[in-house]
């Protein structure tokens, strides 16, 4: 659907809103605003957001710097003082001052795994260095690679994350320490018989049907996204590695917030993209959108918590879904 703003309207609303700020905006500031013009409407005119601000005569912004573990954990530990217990996803999405939700689960693996790390403090006064060390690369050798976080938090009688991000700095920083490889490279292509192997390896050694998030989370295995594009869905995959296709769950009087954010990662599996709330509708086996607005306020919130892309905002006149 053709743009409702011509490039002039949408660099006044630019020229409108730093006057308002007294700054050049943020893309963040302009998602926060319902009534301008969606993020994606200036990338595709502009090609990108300080494109768009350079044309509109703004000061471009600069990008912040990434945030080490060590930061992300000590932010979350400042909430959870404040709030005298652990922070919800929610309470960190009404924080505009602090990394966002998605930064969490994208570096710990879920938000679970992030607030486990939160406990790691006292592990630093019961090991040395060569202790910590040690159970990394004996870890490794079990595994046969270096192991991820997820994978120490599976083990309760090791030293917890927490414990290398605060002595070394960060987890890949501990992993060079102990001498392990940090970035895993997968090889650049896989025939299709090579992509239906790997996931009957990876269902045998599971003892079921893998999901794509397992899938990822094995950096010597091919990507989920991978067998998605080969073969139209990740469903469609398995049914063609000769696997059972996981079943959504049936409709229940009451989900917690946890179960309706895997149905949401599920349903975005099988899509290979952010599901919208008429994908949902359209499902008369899963929770309704109604749902997600109980626990999650909006359904914005409900995908970022969740760790998806929001949906981009509608253009006027334009129903949700459309294109």
């Amino acid at each position: 659907m053709a743009s409702p703003y011509t490039d002039a309207d949408l660099l006044d609303i630019l020229r409108n809103l730093a006057a308002e700020l007294g700054r050049p905006p943020t893309a963040q500031e302009l998602r926060a605003r319902r009534d301008l013009p969606a993020l994606i409407t200036y990338l595709n005119h502009f090609g990108s957001w300080n494109a768009a601000l350079e044309t509109a005569g703004l000061e471009p912004n600069r990008w912040r710097p990434s945030y080490t573990d060590e930061q992300l954990l000590d932010a979350l530990r400042d909430l959870a003082d404040k709030l005298g217990r652990a922070p919800t996803c929610r309470e960190l999405l009404d924080r505009r001052d602090l990394p966002s939700t998605h930064t969490y689960i994208r570096r710990f693996g879920s938000w679970r795994n992030a607030l486990a790390c939160l406990g790691g403090r006292a592990d630093n006064s019961h090991h040395s260095n060569a202790e910590l060390l040690d159970t990394l690369r004996d870890l490794a050798d079990e595994l046969g690679r270096p192991p991820t976080v997820q994978e120490l938090l599976a083990r309760p009688g090791l030293p917890a994350p927490a414990a290398y991000v605060n002595r070394f700095g960060s987890w890949s920083s501990a992993l060079e320490a102990a001498g392990l490889e940090t970035i895993y490279r997968r090889p650049p292509a896989y025939t299709d018989e090579q992509l239906l192997q790997a996931l009957r390896d990876l269902a045998a050694k599971l003892g079921r049907t893998p999901t794509g998030r397992e899938m990822q989370a094995r950096r010597d295995l091919p990507s989920p996204r991978t067998c998605q594009i080969r073969f139209g869905s990740w469903n469609r995959a398995l049914e063609a590695a000769g696997l059972e296709p996981k079943r959504r769950r049936r409709p229940s009087t009451h989900f917690t917030s946890d179960q309706l954010l895997e149905i949401l990662r599920d349903l975005a599996d099988d899509l290979d993209r952010t599901p919208n709330r008429r994908d949902l509708a359209a499902r008369r086996d899963l929770p309704a959108a109604s749902t997600y607005y109980g626990h999650f306020k909006t359904w914005a919130a409900a995908l970022e918590a969740a760790g998806l892309e929001p949906n981009q905002r509608r253009s006027p006149g334009q129903a949700e879904g459309e294109t």
